[in-house]
């Protein structure tokens, strides 16, 4: 998006931000001027900050006042604002059908201060066919990664996953030549991350990890009641889909993990949403919903009251399912699993291991919104006593580490990409101030966020 040469002053709230007079160039340079700065990397808010950005990079971070600029450089008045790194979704399945919108859940989350998202599972045809959609697109888009399949074994009744699987995003590897052909097809695409799941035998994991590791491909697991086990571990496993929540992780599996370089991606948002359906907003705070505004832009009133009514017989559909997929004893010890979750994401990361975030999200669906999901993720995070300032780390440069893309984004830092939040409040005080958005830039470019809302629907 350009800015018009006259002063542009747009105003939010109480709230304003104003750009010096000056035609912008196709780089988007400006300087952000008095802002607070939260980095990303777990480090306490910086006040009064000045930012250059030119060329779509961060180009240099100092205190208020001490460089000057050319007069014609577009000024960013940060007074009262946050300057974040953009925030990075690294566990969606965005492309998890060909019937997913998967432009219109792009957008929310790019409206929603989301400039990167990974996927972890989806159909690799369409995701193909999106990517080469995006690369010569105009339209602005978060940056995507994508994975692939979801690359699984056979059922303890012998069923193959898709059989019951009515996405068409799993792919069952009867033997060692289904894994060799696999990465094969997701090599010659141009996948750096595959995902294995929960039904594969411990030894075809082996071949598997083996296999794509040869082929320069990561794997990242989710092995449900095995997740963070010392025998997966050992298979190579470079990292988990989730973190373990059927159990308490032992200090040895930690530690184990630790030793191994493992990382975690965390979502408490989906036990949650799984297995303590009481606390989940749409059961019991649908009017909050209705009036979050990272929420209301995209959907109709009546259609969060209608997920709303219906989340309990959806959550049985999604539970039986996995019962004719995974067995009886999937949900056994259901209603724990937010609380074991929780509790396992805070020792991981008290014992110095990575640990990102994500969603689970599936796009654009009133039942799980999938920009509002991530800003909800990260306050599930301090109700399990992990500071903001942490829980942004986790969404932010955490998330980058994991996807290996630290070199480009998720921290402000001079020389990465301008992917940019700025939020009014204090996020490291109130976490809440995540959604309090005001602007967001991609490569340094302003995003027209109100052209991102096309019509509603659930």
């Amino acid at each position: 998006m350009s800015i018009n040469s006259m002063t542009a002053i747009v105003f939010f709230s109480s709230m304003s931000i104003a750009f010096a007079t000056g035609e912008a160039s196709s780089t988007g340079d400006m300087l952000i001027e008095n802002i607070r700065i939260i980095d990303g990397k777990g480090n306490a808010p910086v006040e009064a900050q000045d930012v250059l950005v030119a060329k779509g990079k961060i180009a240099r971070v100092a205190d208020h006042g001490e460089f000057e600029t050319a007069a014609e450089v577009k000024r960013v008045d940060g007074e009262g604002l946050t300057l974040m790194p953009g925030l990075i979704d690294a566990h969606s399945h965005i492309f998890f059908s060909r019937d997913a919108d998967w432009r219109r859940g792009l957008k929310e989350l790019l409206y929603s201060g989301i400039t990167s998202v990974n996927t972890v599972g989806g159909v690799l045809e369409f995701e193909m066919e999106a990517k080469e959609i995006l690369a010569n697109s105009d339209e602005p888009f978060p940056t995507v990664s994508f994975s692939g399949y979801l690359q699984n074994g056979i059922s303890e009744e012998g069923k193959l996953p898709d059989e019951v699987d009515s996405t068409g995003m799993i792919l069952s590897l009867k033997s060692n030549q289904d894994v060799v052909s696999a990465l094969d097809r997701h090599q010659a695409a141009g996948i750096k991350m595959v995902k294995a799941y929960m039904q594969l035998p411990l030894r075809r994991l082996e071949f598997f990890v083996d296999e794509a590791h040869k082929r320069g491909m990561r794997v990242v697991i989710d092995s449900s009641r095995a997740i963070g086990t010392v025998a997966i571990n050992r298979t190579g496993v470079d990292g988990y889909a989730h973190q373990p929540w059927h159990f308490p992780a032992s200090r040895e599996e930690i530690q184990d993990a630790k030793q191994r370089g493992i990382w975690f991606l965390s979502t408490l948002n989906v036990f949650e949403f799984m297995a303590s359906t009481e606390r989940y907003p749409l059961a019991d705070e649908v009017e909050y919903l209705i009036t979050e505004p990272l929420v209301s832009p995209f959907y109709e009133e009546e259609d969060i009251r209608s997920a709303s009514s219906g989340l309990h017989m959806f959550i049985d559909g999604v539970k039986n399912t996995f019962v004719q997929q995974y067995g009886e004893r999937y949900n056994e010890d259901a209603d724990k699993w937010f609380e074991i979750g929780s509790e396992n994401t805070r020792r991981l990361f008290a014992a110095g291991i990575l640990v990102g975030m994500g969603t689970d999200t599936t796009g654009h669906w009133a039942l799980r919104p999938p920009g509002w999901l991530l800003h909800y993720e990260m306050e599930l995070w301090t109700e399990a006593d992990i500071a903001p300032i942490k829980a942004i780390q986790a969404a932010t440069y955490n998330n980058a580490r994991i996807l290996e893309i630290d070199d480009k984004t998720g921290s402000i830092s001079e020389g990465l990409e301008a992917d940019l939040l700025i939020v009014a409040g204090d996020p490291a005080a109130n976490i809440r101030d995540t959604r309090n958005i005001r602007y967001v830039f991609l490569d340094g470019k302003l995003v027209d966020r109100p052209s991102l809302v096309s019509s509603k629907s659930n």
